[in-house]
């Protein structure tokens, strides 16, 4: 009795695959010319991505300067309306005027009323 586990069949065909040069040419001319294309096409590829890391980064530089901007701008916001609402008030204007020697009236102002005579 035979043993045939192991049935090795043999393809005749040859097939049409992407080959990658072999590396016992790769020292003589003919393989250095006939891997030149791949050659070329991995360092356009490594250049892209170096090109890429590069924008990456700085995209990520002006995102985090323009977030620290943008808090700077909140906080002056904030404390000039802080100080607006404070120099608005009664008690802020009257501080102002101190230097200015105007005085608060203690009087209620007097309504003048005009009557206007009509022609006919």
């Amino acid at each position: 009795m035979t043993n045939n586990r192991y049935i090795v069949e043999k393809n005749t065909k040859t097939e049409n695959k992407l080959q990658l040069p072999r590396f016992k040419n790769v020292f003589e001319v003919e393989g250095i010319l006939g891997s030149a294309p791949f050659i070329l096409f991995l360092f356009l590829l490594g250049l892209i991505y170096i090109s890429n890391s590069h924008i990456a980064e700085k995209k990520v530089r002006l995102i985090n300067k323009l977030t620290k901007e943008l808090k700077e701008l909140r906080w002056e916001y904030k404390s000039l309306k802080a100080e607006l609402m404070y120099t608005t008030r009664e008690s802020g204007i009257k501080e102002m005027m101190k230097n200015t020697g105007l005085k608060e009236m203690t009087t209620p102002p007097i309504i003048i009323n005009k009557q206007v005579e009509s022609k006919r």
